[in-house]
């Protein structure tokens, strides 16, 4: 969705209906949506449970959503974008190209979240909400699907969730800065140019069992960009594994069968020239 699409799909500052905001997301909607990962231990937990985090916007890095966190209590946020190759979302999200990015179907993140998720909408003019602590829908979501025009490149995507004003509930939220909920299984997972076998070997693994895609980004040699390699899920295993593999192979080779035998050669004469210096010192 370009910015163009991006604001006819919602006026600044307007206040919209549900079944308006369904029509337009059936008009406008992108194929697929990704989600960048830095790869910690609770992203691999995450993704084998299928969850979704959502963030407290007090949590999130553009400074001008602090200012709301009046309103904060009662939203979560999680993050989402329709590009894979953003070099700085791939700095910024996903340990610096050293983790990876989820991609998911949109029609699987909307039959999930349906009227709970939005395009972000970017002005070089600031937002500015007028709102209550006990601000309906409306102007509680519509206070953070405006972002300056600086993040147009992130293309970004978010789901919400209103969470009941429950002390309990809140505090276990607020100590946590967010919570999980379920969402779809990922159909594919790009792993940063940067990423070390530590992390590739688990998600091939995952990418294999769950007969998901697996592929990697890789930087070009005459630009600055990033472009996307799909490549066998054996090439992710661990290097002892791959070497073992490719002994393998290559002890069937003739080139193997001559080596061998210039070493049991070389072999030979090393033994002789053992027990004629043993035999002298004898």
């Amino acid at each position: 969705m370009n910015l163009k699409k991006r604001m006819e799909y919602y006026k600044l500052g307007g206040v919209f209906s549900e079944s308006e905001h369904l029509e337009c997301l059936s008009e406008y909607k992108p194929k697929y949506l990704y989600q960048y990962k830095a790869g910690y231990d609770y992203d691999i937990k995450n993704l084998h449970s299928e969850d979704i985090w959502l963030s407290l916007p007090l949590y999130l890095n553009d400074p001008f959503e602090y200012e709301y966190g009046v309103y904060s209590h009662g939203i979560l946020i999680s993050c989402f974008t329709e590009r894979s190759d953003s070099m700085l979302m791939w700095s910024h999200y996903s340990n610096g190209h050293q983790g990876y990015c989820l991609k998911y179907n949109f029609n699987d993140i909307y039959s999930k979240f349906e009227s709970n998720l939005y395009p972000i909408i970017y002005s070089k003019e600031r937002f500015k909400p007028t709102l209550t602590e006990t601000g309906n829908t409306n102007e509680i979501i519509n206070t953070f699907i405006h972002k300056a025009y600086e993040w147009r490149y992130e293309q970004e995507w978010r789901v919400f969730k209103l969470i009941p004003i429950n002390r309990k509930k809140l505090n276990n939220i607020q100590i946590n800065k967010g919570e999980c909920i379920k969402g779809p299984k990922p159909v594919e997972i790009i792993m940063g140019c940067c990423s070390n076998y530590d992390l590739r070997y688990p998600m091939a693994e995952y990418c294999k069992n769950n007969n998901i895609l697996l592929s990697r980004m890789s930087m070009k040699d005459s630009k600055y960009k990033l472009y996307k390699k799909i490549l066998p899920f054996d090439l992710f295993e661990p290097s002892e594994v791959n070497l073992d593999k490719i002994m393998k192979e290559y002890l069937k080779t003739d080139a193997a069968k001559k080596d061998l035998k210039i070493m049991k050669k070389q072999n030979e004469e090393a033994e002789k020239q053992h027990y004629a210096r043993m035999k002298d010192f004898l």
